[in-house]
């Protein structure tokens, strides 16, 4: 089996990798908070073992999903990059495999790999309440009031939860391991089937001066106005965002018209800062020399999408409002 599965693709990093390294491609991981970090090869970084491995109640393991992001969309990034930054016409091919790669960034990354964790645990514990709550009910059936009294008292459903408990492990974990390695998969190619989504409008965003940074979080939804209205007649409240290169950025939503369009450095910087507030820990650029120069924060932009997801309370990290995420 294929051991190691990169959680930000390989040749998405190599769209990063510094120019004045010749000899191998060197991608730069900074921290976000500190924008200190080091070179390395894009083979390296952001790689997990068995991370998209499903494993089957039985034990068995594939990883299909890893199979298919790696043979049907990873491999049209370099032919796409390279259609936009010659300004090409985009297809209708051009356009579905561009938004299959931008929603596969979008799902694939470690964040929700643990909100779904989350969410697995927290029904698992509700599942084991309510065992023990069905027991103790049970127990009170057909019998006198001393005997229900003593059914209900809290030393009897303490038995009950650690007999439940105790045997919990043999029944619920292998069905909670397996459903967990599965659900994340899953979501990725759930996202791959949104037809809906693909035929929605975007833009191809050109920059030049400052470099555009991605993360580990490289695709998020925005809702801020400085990065989505381009002009008067485009109104846009909310779109996916992925930078794709250095000097290439998607943004993609209801209300805009399908096109590329020249941004200032300005606009640079606050996509950058959004980019930074985004990122779950790292950021990914062609350069060390990245610096506080680089952002522009908005005191009043709108929350990122991390701290909505963590005000609605199912979040498996914690999120600072407001700042760097």
């Amino acid at each position: 089996m294929k051991k190691r599965h990169h959680i930000i693709p390989e040749v998405y990093l190599k769209q990063w990798k510094d120019p004045e390294q010749s000899k191998r491609p060197i991608v730069f991981c900074l921290d976000k908070r500190t924008l200190q970090g080091r070179g390395d090869s894009p083979n390296s970084i952001f790689v997990e073992t068995h991370y998209f491995t499903e494993r089957d109640l039985d034990g068995t393991r594939s990883h299909p999903v890893e199979d298919y992001l790696d043979k049907q969309v990873e491999t049209s990034l370099n032919q796409l990059i390279s259609t936009l930054e010659s300004a090409e016409p985009l297809t209708e091919d051009t356009r579905r495999d561009l938004w299959y790669f931008v929603m596969s960034m979008f799902t694939r990354v470690s964040w929700w790999r643990e909100l779904l964790d989350n969410l697995i645990n927290s029904a698992l514990e509700k599942s084991k309440y309510q065992a023990v709550s069905q027991v103790v009910q049970k127990s009170t059936e057909g019998k006198n009031r001393s005997a229900r009294r003593k059914a209900k008292s809290n030393a009897h459903r303490r038995k009950i939860a650690s007999d439940v408990e105790n045997k919990a492990p043999l029944i619920l974990e292998p069905f909670a391991a397996s459903i967990t390695t599965k659900l994340h998969p899953s979501l990725v190619m759930a996202s791959l089937t949104l037809e809906k989504v693909q035929v929605y409008p975007f833009k191809i965003l050109r920059t030049g001066g400052i470099p555009l940074l991605s993360s580990d979080t490289p695709c998020f939804v925005e809702e801020d106005p400085s990065i989505l209205n381009f002009n008067k007649e485009e109104v846009v409240t909310q779109a996916f965002v992925c930078p794709l290169t250095p000097n290439l950025a998607f943004v993609g939503g209801l209300g805009l018209s399908t096109g590329y369009s020249d941004v200032n450095s300005e606009w640079v910087r606050r996509f950058n800062a959004r980019v930074r507030a985004n990122a779950k820990e790292k950021l990914i650029a062609n350069t060390s020399l990245v610096d506080e120069s680089w952002f522009l924060e908005d005191p009043s932009s709108p929350l990122t999408m991390q701290e909505i997801v963590h005000n609605l309370g199912l979040s498996a990290f914690g999120a600072e409002r407001k700042g760097f995420g």
